[in-house]
């Protein structure tokens, strides 16, 4: 499972087995919430509310790096 980013506790990344649509896996303290990195929604909520809001302020605060490792990973 390919990490591309660690903020603080948070880790983003993907597995290897997934594709093709770009999306991000953000987890932290048990929780993993996966956002869709083309349009920022919610692919699958961790079931909280407060910890998916970090996940897409996060995503998008990164959003540039994030799809160039996606594109440079599963090319």
């Amino acid at each position: 499972m390919p990490e591309f980013m660690r903020i603080n506790n948070v880790k983003l990344y993907v597995y290897s087995n997934e594709g093709p649509k770009p999306h991000i896996h953000v987890s932290a303290s048990g929780l993993e919430t996966i956002v869709w990195l083309e349009d920022l929604s919610i692919k699958k909520s961790s079931g909280s509310r407060e910890f998916d809001s970090l996940a897409k302020k996060l995503v998008k605060k990164h959003k540039k790096q994030l799809l160039e490792d996606w594109h440079g990973y599963f090319k």
